[in-house]
Order: structure tokens, then C-alpha cells, then sequence
């Protein structure tokens, strides 16, 4: 019997062996693509675009950088008909129009265009008509960290607009006092919403921050309530949940919006609040 059970094992060794084979698959060659991205907002000082080369996963061109290009004719338009080239500004590091140049007007059409060797890539975006504040934010302190910082619970509440589907960004941001004088902006909330079933009704949400007290200087919050265009929105959405390398994460594709390349044209309107701490 055992020498029947040997025999079994020896032809199923020989038979798995015999099914194996070398598998060839032909990695697929991509090219770089041209990417533009550009926010624009009545509330920014200025206009900035900025455009680059796409790195792919499979090529030989893929070098693991992203080539900044810094010699194409950019060009910023409205629905009025009117048009401006924006140069490329070194310390920017992009193409740049201030808005006594080029303003951003809300309710309007933008379009942002850029031409370079043969590529032609472009995106549009509608303005966002509405500033929206917030109604009511308030900071409440929770029980201590296990690590020693301090736990703060942000709420905050809105009028959402209504007849108009808006799409919100809500930031918060911790300005931190040193010793020395110094001090140094830190985004420690972000989240994206929409009004799906809550038109024209109160938008609530809220986050849990902490501080660790750093600068030995009790720290200061600004709250940003952005009402964006749904490109601005889709955009960042999905930059949230992105978490590149880490194996655990879904695979996000990302957002694009712009026609001949990559990228996003989108724009925002923005409201700043103090956060009360309570």
C-alpha cells in the first residue's frame, strides 16, 4: 500500500512539472504625456500654471523624474473673448499672471492652453459664483493623548447654497509660535465634501487634530471653507485616499480634466476663520 501511495505522489510530481511553462508577456511602452495643472481663484494674488512631462511605469523613458518644461506658450482666456500670455517666472517656478493683468473673475469661463514642440493640451473651468462661510466653528478639548499632546475636536457648520450643486474643501491649519520669534504654517485637516442631499440646508462637519506644542508657544487655527468647481473637487478627492507605496491602499486613478495631455484646470473660491477653542 505504501508503495502505491509512492508511485501517486512521483506521477503527480511528474505531471505539475510537465505543466509548467516559461510565461512571455510584452511589457506595453508608454510615452510621456504632457501634464498642465492650474487653480484659479478671485481670491489668489495671482495665476500660476504649471506644465511637466508624465514619467510611466513601463518605457525607456521613464527616468523616475518629472521634466519640468519652461518654454511653452501659455495662454489664459475668458468667455469674453479676452486672451493674455503668461510668462514663466523663475521663482515661481511657474508660468505666471497677476490678477491686476489677468483677473479671476467669478461665474466665469477660463481656459488655459499650452503649446510646446507638438503638443497642444488645454483644460477649462467655471469659476464658482459663491463665497461660503462658516456659520459656526468651534474647537473643544478632548481628554489627553496617550503620547502627552493635546486632542482638539473642531465642528464646524455652514448654509449651503441652494438650487446649486457646490462642492466644499474644508482645511485647517495650525500656525505655530516659536520661542525665537519665528512661525510656521501646518495643515493638519483636510476633507472634501459635496451637498448631495443637504441643498440649501446646514453642512456640518468636523475633525480631530493634535498638538504637541512644539515651539513651547500656544498655537493659533485658521479654517478654510473653499466652495470649488467639481474638477477642483474630483481632483482632490482622490489625492485624500492616495497613499502611493503603501500595499494595503486601493489603487486610485486619478483625476484629469485637461484634453491632449494630463492634468487639471480647476477653481475655487476661499473664506478664512479663526477657530475658537473652547
Amino acid at each position: 500500500m505504501k508503495s502505491k501511495i509512492n508511485l501517486l505522489v512521483l506521477a503527480s510530481l511528474i505531471l505539475f512539472t510537465a505543466c509548467e511553462r516559461v510565461a512571455k508577456v510584452d511589457i506595453p511602452q508608454t510615452n510621456p504625456l504632457p501634464v498642465l495643472f492650474s487653480f484659479l481663484s478671485p481670491e489668489s494674488e495671482n495665476s500660476l500654471v504649471t506644465i511637466s512631462m508624465s514619467a510611466p511605469i513601463y518605457g525607456s523613458s521613464n527616468s523616475g523624474q518629472f521634466k519640468q518644461i519652461t518654454n511653452a506658450q501659455v495662454t489664459i482666456s475668458d468667455n469674453n473673448g479676452s486672451s493674455k500670455m503668461m510668462p514663466f517666472d523663475i521663482i515661481k517656478s511657474a508660468y505666471k499672471l497677476d490678477q491686476t493683468e489677468f483677473p479671476i473673475n467669478p461665474g466665469m469661463t477660463y481656459t488655459i492652453e499650452a503649446k510646446f514642440l507638438n503638443y497642444n493640451v488645454k483644460g477649462v473651468t467655471i469659476v464658482p459664483n459663491t463665497l461660503v462661510y462658516f456659520d459656526e466653528i468651534i474647537g473643544e478639548k478632548l481628554p489627553q493623548d496617550p503620547t502627552g499632546g493635546d486632542r482638539y475636536l473642531i465642528r464646524m457648520k455652514w448654509l449651503d447654497e441652494i438650487g446649486v450643486t457646490n462642492y466644499y474643501r474644508v482645511n485647517l491649519e495650525e500656525l505655530y509660535g516659536f520661542n525665537s520669534g519665528d512661525t510656521a504654517y501646518y495643515s493638519i485637516g483636510d476633507k472634501m465634501l459635496n451637498d448631495q442631499g443637504k441643498d440649501g440646508l446646514v453642512v456640518s462637519d468636523k475633525l480631530e487634530t493634535y498638538d504637541y506644542n512644539f515651539g513651547g508657544v500656544e498655537p493659533i487655527y485658521k479654517a478654510y471653507l473653499l466652495n470649488t468647481d467639481i474638477h477642483y473637487y474630483e481632483y482632490h478627492r482622490r489625492r485624500l485616499v492616495y497613499f502611493g507605496d503603501d500595499p494595503f491602499s486601493e489603487p486610485v486613478q486619478q483625476y484629469s480634466n485637461v484634453k491632449g495631455g494630463l492634468g487639471v484646470v480647476a477653481s475655487y473660491r476661499k473664506t478664512k476663520t479663526s477657530v475658537v477653542i473652547k
